[in-house]
């Protein structure tokens, strides 16, 4: 086999390399799932088995950047695809798809036949390793991209360290396929994306889902949930409910008021920097918290809890009664949601150099689990910097399954003046219309647990906040990015 990729390549006096080059890095991880991009910072694709845009630009499209026929059977095959004009504008990251037949091929940890690209600029061939791959599959929600081999059923991504190039005069994948199934296959390469779950819907558009079903399995499983969910623009009058800085919050022996914030810390065995609860007055039934955070350089913890709207009974207040049972606290640490009690925190999992995993955490009649439902942003939360959070409850009508979440990241370098990146729908919250069930509490939580926060001690990892506000509808975007942009200038 190896004769086959490399014997006449010397003859042509080609340069068989590895050679580093400068490349965006991709939105897929090697660790992706069928249902993750990136199984560490558990960021979901839009779609079960990945997200592409084709040739026009159209998100999930049928119009590939390139293409090859390859025949039924036989022998192994080196298929060669021309990709030059995908690499030139976009660089040498693929989705390839096949349609008719499928083939197995040797993945880059093949000991021979790895993938290749090769790539002619200026008279000079390059041949480049695959520096990442790995295939989608129905059959197992566990990342394939160890394997020496990839199926192309349900899809390959395939990664190479080449930027986008015009002056590239020609680029050639090079895939060896080991083995083919069914009839003649046609190879169809298209270009891997972070597609967007939440859709945008007309402020007062109604959204009337099907009762979801009881959330089976791992509660990480992204698709439990009902979407698309309406994201809410902008519609002015919208009125602070309650605000508090930082600084304001209960203080304890790991944190400390600093300016008009708050700095606050894991270290040790301490998993609590803050726990507190901020009293939301009235009845609301739908409300929207931002939080204006930053997390410190040093932040390494795996897992645990941020701040979100609430209402478990723990803040004191007046008791539930629902068809003459009074309900007790409940929608937290184990502790199921009832007919009035639930809870909606952030959540943090899994980190990498400059950022972590985050998404909604919550605990409602249905979806339901044991320990809390998690479903994660399609974005990571980064550190080092100055950013907020802006999380939407709207608590479903009693008997109806119309409930929703929704978060928005505000940040300069990734998500300027706001972005929605994740929203659901179909959620019962409660089964009561008692003001006592609805939207009292902002759970002002950084807690480090629920998952793993690995073996104590640990170093210390620190998170700055510098408000919580509670309003009746989105805030104004452009001024939580003037605000972020002031405080990130004066550090």
């Amino acid at each position: 086999m190896r004769r086959l990729w490399h014997g006449a390549l010397f003859a042509l006096g080609i340069t068989v390399l590895a050679i580093p080059a400068r490349a965006d890095a991709p939105v897929w991880r090697e660790d992706a799932t069928r249902m993750l991009r990136d199984s560490t910072l558990n960021l979901p694709w839009a779609n079960s088995l990945g997200d592409w845009v084709d040739a026009k630009g159209t998100p999930m499209g049928a119009v590939p950047f390139a293409s090859t026929e390859v025949a039924k059977g036989g022998p192994p095959v080196a298929v060669e695809i021309d990709v030059t004009a995908l690499v030139r504008a976009h660089g040498a990251d693929f989705r390839i798809n096949t349609v008719g037949g499928f083939a197995k091929l040797a993945s880059r940890e093949a000991t021979e036949g790895q993938p290749e690209l090769r790539v002619t600029r200026g008279g000079r061939t390059t041949i480049l390793k695959a520096s990442a791959d790995t295939e989608m599959n129905t059959t197992t929600y566990k990342a394939l991209g160890d394997r020496p081999t990839l199926l192309t059923q349900y899809g390959v991504y395939m990664h190479f360290d080449q930027p986008a190039d015009p002056g590239i005069s020609r680029a050639l994948l090079v895939l060896n396929a080991i083995k083919r199934f069914g009839g003649a296959s046609r190879f169809l390469v298209f270009r891997p994306a972070a597609l967007s779950a939440p859709a945008t819907v007309a402020p007062g558009a109604t959204y009337e889902p099907e009762r979801p079903e009881r959330l089976r399995g791992d509660p990480r499983t992204v698709g439990a949930l009902k979407r698309p969910s309406p994201v809410v623009r902008p519609t002015g009058g919208v009125r602070t409910i309650v605000s508090i800085d930082g600084a304001r919050l209960k203080r304890l022996p790991n944190n400390r008021p600093v300016a008009a914030a708050m700095e606050a810390w894991f270290e040790g065995d301490k998993k609590t920097a803050i726990s507190d609860f901020v009293t939301v007055p009235g009845a609301h039934t739908e409300a929207f918290l931002t939080v204006v955070l930053k997390l410190g350089n040093d932040w390494t913890a795996p897992g645990g809890k941020l701040p979100g709207l609430a209402n478990t009974g723990q803040s004191g207040s007046h008791i539930c009664i629902v068809r003459g049972q009074p309900m007790g606290p409940g929608g937290w640490g184990g502790r199921s949601a009832n007919a009035c009690h639930w809870s909606a925190r952030t959540i943090f999992r899994g980190v990498r150099s400059g950022e972590t995993g985050s998404g909604t955490y919550f605990y409602a009649l249905s979806p339901n689990d044991v320990n809390g439902v998690a479903d994660f942003w399609s974005q990571p939360l980064p550190k080092g910097r100055w950013v907020a959070y802006v999380e939407r409850v709207k608590l479903n009508d009693p008997g109806r399954a119309n409930g929703e979440i929704g978060y928005w990241l505000i940040d300069r370098q990734t998500a300027p003046g706001g972005k929605a990146v994740q929203g659901a729908g179909g959620i019962i919250w409660r089964d009561t219309d008692q003001p006592q069930s609805a939207i009292n509490e902002l759970w002002a939580d950084v807690y480090c647990g629920g998952h793993d926060c690995g073996a104590a001690p640990w170093p210390r990892s620190t998170i700055f906040l510098r408000r919580l506000t509670v309003t009746d509808g989105l805030p104004d975007m452009g001024a939580v990015q003037s605000e972020l942009d002031a405080l990130n200038a004066a550090r």
